[in-house]
């Protein structure tokens, strides 16, 4: 675990304060994903750190989708007072998870909700802000239509909103919850607030008025966050010279050199093997290891 700078006695990274962090974006666009990547992220550097999901406790308090009224989720037209009571009974009550954390320790709470009104916005970051809390604005926008189906599929039509319903008929019911939303979204321009605008999950990130160590952690973090698949090997190293010396940094012997060509020679067939599958030409896509692990010459040196 990374151990954080100048922690205080009740746990909290020294000078950091409590910290804020407000969603921002449409339905299905990596909002749940970042938030709870940054969630993981921040308690494993030791930071007292927890995710209010409007959706979840929403569902959890009132159930699916399907036990709400018709005008639950859309935003045109005049609410009836029963979704009024309801939506701010679950916004309230949001909010006191978020007053909860605070006060019994906790440093970072990530609101994970839409927030897509200038106005809505302008409301919870004055109220936390006059009681001390640091606010972000956390903005994601997606204008790829992949990753807007690949979040849809993979993640919202298996929630209990959709339980039992035929899958397609469950997207199509999801991209009007969106084009509803969109009719209405503000993205974030309001700069009196700190914020961090992300790009597709991690295509581009856009900060402003971010201070601080803690605040330039998450930052750090968002930088190289990503929503795609992908496969992870881990290698052990060939044998060396000096078998039982970590800190001699000697020389492969004649096995390890061998371990080490054939693990080469296993990375570019799989990897050409991958590239072939995507339709890929391997020769537009040049590989470089950054300590000459395996160089676009085909040497190695482990």
């Amino acid at each position: 675990m990374v151990a954080p700078l100048y922690t205080t006695a009740s746990g909290l990274l020294f000078h950091a304060g409590k910290i804020l962090v407000v969603t921002v974006g449409l339905p299905a666009r990596g909002k749940t994903h970042i938030s709870r990547a940054l969630e993981r992220y921040l308690r494993w550097t030791g930071v007292k750190t927890q995710v209010v999901s409007l959706g979840d406790y929403r569902r959890k308090i009132l159930g699916g989708a399907q036990k709400l009224p018709p005008d639950y989720f859309t935003l045109v037209g005049e609410k009836s007072p029963e979704t009024v009571a309801l939506r701010k009974r679950i916004s309230d009550g949001c909010e006191q998870l978020i007053w909860d954390f605070f006060n019994s320790g906790g440093q970072v709470v990530i609101y994970d909700a839409n927030n897509g009104t200038r106005e809505r916005r302008q409301a919870l970051a004055e109220k936390f802000d006059k009681e001390g809390i640091h606010v972000i604005m956390l903005e994601s926008l997606c204008d790829n239509e992949e990753i807007i189906l690949s979040n849809i599929r993979s993640v919202k039509i298996s929630s209990p909103d959709y339980r039992g319903w035929d899958p397609e008929k469950a997207v199509q019911d999801y991209y009007g919850r969106i084009r509803d939303h969109e009719a209405h979204y503000e993205p974030v321009e309001e700069t009196d607030w700190p914020y961090i605008r992300i790009v597709n999950v991690g295509e581009k990130i856009m900060v402003n008025r971010i201070h601080g160590y803690l605040q330039s952690r998450i930052v750090f973090f968002l930088m190289n966050i990503h929503n795609r698949f992908r496969t992870i090997y881990f290698a052990r190293s060939g044998q060396s010279l000096i078998e039982h010396s970590y800190k001699a940094d000697s020389d492969l012997s004649p096995p390890g050199w061998e371990y080490a060509e054939r693990l080469k020679e296993f990375v570019l067939d799989r990897r050409a093997k991958a590239l072939q599958q995507r339709g890929v030409d391997i020769e537009d896509r040049r590989l470089v290891h950054g300590d000459d692990l395996i160089t676009q010459h085909g040497h190695s040196s482990i």
